[in-house]
């Protein structure tokens, strides 16, 4: 069986590193098993699973941002960033080829009804919504039901991409989370004897950029720029 970094016991004692704890007044104690199955009995090993008597009895998990973590596929950074490349390529081709024309279409007649289909929608279920174009792009207002709608077909259209478009935002802000934790993984097993060390981390041929900074007083590896990452050029 794998090395075991923690184990409960069934008076609900939690050793970690060889210490004895107690959940849930130890705080430490907390943090590591926060958000996971607590099994009595249960050794939580390296491999990302809980064991009793040498069996497997369910996976342990690690948070970072919100985000749920099985901690071995951290192990995998390359995977792991073509994974997030691929989701980032079908986000900015969905812009491009669904969202954009929409968006300009929106712009060039000026404004939009919908009726939202969202069920948190308390005060508001006799309402529509009204997209308008501005200076800053496109809004929207909640407006009472129009007796004649404004380019209701392309509102509908409109408001199914956006909607869309949202879940993409969180499929990226998921697997770039985990991208960045298996970075982070993977750096601080080189920590930095200085700060200003820069270091090119290059995956699948894309540079992914660190240097070594403080936080408090904690040494360690600071994100710079991820590939296609926006950058701005000041030229003097």
């Amino acid at each position: 069986m794998p090395q075991v970094i923690m184990e409960r016991n069934v008076e609900g004692e939690v050793k970690l590193s060889g210490a004895t704890i107690h959940v849930p007044t130890d705080r430490l104690a907390l943090s590591v098993v926060r958000g996971n199955k607590i099994v009595d009995g249960g050794q939580y090993a390296t491999d990302g699973w809980i064991y009793i008597d040498g069996k497997k009895i369910t996976k342990w998990f690690i948070y970072r941002e919100g985000i749920r973590i099985w901690e071995p596929i951290l192990n995998d950074v390359a995977k792991l960033e073509a994974r997030y490349h691929k989701v980032r390529q079908r986000r900015d081709k969905y812009i491009k080829e669904a969202w954009q024309p929409l968006f300009k279409e929106i712009l060039k007649v000026g404004g939009a009804h919908v009726k939202p289909v969202f069920s948190n929608t308390e005060g508001y279920k006799d309402n529509w919504w009204l997209y308008k174009a501005s200076e800053h792009g496109v809004s929207f207002d909640w407006v009472e039901k129009p007796k004649n709608p404004r380019n209701v077909d392309l509102g509908k259209a409109y408001y199914k991409t956006d909607r869309n478009l949202e879940r993409y935002g969180g499929y990226m802000y998921k697997f770039r989370t985990i991208l960045g934790a298996a970075i982070d993984r993977l750096l601080s097993e080189n920590s930095p004897e200085r700060p200003g060390i820069l270091v090119r981390l290059i995956l699948n041929g894309r540079d992914y950029w660190y240097t070594a900074g403080y936080t408090g007083s904690w040494l360690h590896w600071v994100k710079i720029c991820w590939a296609e990452d926006e950058v701005i050029t000041i030229e003097v």
